[in-house]
């Protein structure tokens, strides 16, 4: 199976909006906000794996600074391979080309966040070379 790991483009996010819904099962906005995202913010980096000329996976990444540290920080945000798609190296493609454009970047460390029940993303981030380290907690609907 020929897939081809290469950094998002407009015509990429109808794909990475209905995988990103099946993902998060939230409403992640329009389309059009995605575009302009994906045009616009210069600290999000975003890859997809193409399987003839469609979008079957994808991976975010945020880089950012602090006023706390001289270096770039940078965390992988999301990551999604179609259910026809998974098991096949996919996931770990899209980890490693992220990556690649991170140490580019000159950036000490990597975070990912995920969830304690994902089994199946904690298993990947280990066979990929991730340890834990941090714990994480969570707010939600903050008022």
């Amino acid at each position: 199976m020929d897939i081809v790991i290469r950094k998002a483009q407009t015509q990429d996010v109808p794909y990475i909006h209905k995988m990103n819904l099946e993902l998060n099962d939230v409403d992640c906005g329009t389309i059009e906000l995605m575009q302009a995202s994906l045009e616009n913010n210069k600290g999000e980096l975003v890859f997809v794996a193409v399987h003839n000329e469609k979008a079957v996976g994808f991976i975010c990444g945020q880089l950012y600074s602090s006023i706390c540290y001289t270096r770039l920080q940078c965390e992988i945000t999301e990551l999604f391979v179609s259910e026809g798609y998974r098991r096949k190296g996919i996931a770990t493609k899209l980890i490693k080309r992220l990556e690649l454009e991170f140490i580019q970047n000159n950036v000490p460390e990597i975070i990912v966040k995920t969830g304690l029940n994902n089994l199946n993303a904690q298993k990947l981030y280990e066979n990929c070379g991730y340890v834990y380290k941090r714990m994480a907690y969570l707010k939600e609907r903050v008022r």
